[in-house]
């Protein structure tokens, strides 16, 4: 069992540390409104804010599936995704829709064109016209266990 004074003294343990204590926590939806996977991981607001600079409404999770975007990218890796974020430059990693459901994919501007990017050789990139590419955000944040 966890007591108060427990608690209180983590606390305090952490501030001399100069570790932070998480503030105002949240948890974020998935990006898919299907989703069956949810982290159940806690966020603080003002990380979510002052260090991934996004505005905490526009963050959702996506759980990475396969193994088109290995090595950076693994399946069961959890991204977060800003959606306030949809601009493909400067070029990074996206999370669009692919017609059945959200990936992850590395996006470029090829003039009119967006060049889409699996990381992992074996899939072939493809040149799509911008406005036939549902870009639903760019993705800000990786975790995984080790």
């Amino acid at each position: 069992d966890v007591t108060v004074s427990y608690l209180v003294g983590a606390e305090a343990h952490m501030a001399s540390q100069n570790m932070s204590v998480i503030s105002q926590p949240i948890t974020l939806c998935s990006l898919e409104a299907s989703a069956s996977q949810h982290s159940g991981m806690f966020f603080s607001r003002d990380w979510i804010h002052d260090i991934l600079q996004c505005d905490v409404a526009t963050v959702r999770e996506l759980f990475i599936s396969g193994d088109a975007m290995q090595p950076t990218l693994k399946h069961g890796d959890m991204v977060l995704v800003d959606t306030g974020r949809k601009q493909p430059s400067p070029p990074g990693l996206f999370a669009i829709f692919d017609g059945v459901t959200a990936v992850a994919k590395r996006l470029e501007l090829a003039g009119k064109q967006l060049r889409i990017i699996s990381d992992n050789h074996n899939y072939q990139t493809t040149l799509q016209p911008i406005d036939q590419v549902k870009i639903l955000g760019r993705i800000v944040w990786l975790g995984r266990p080790l």
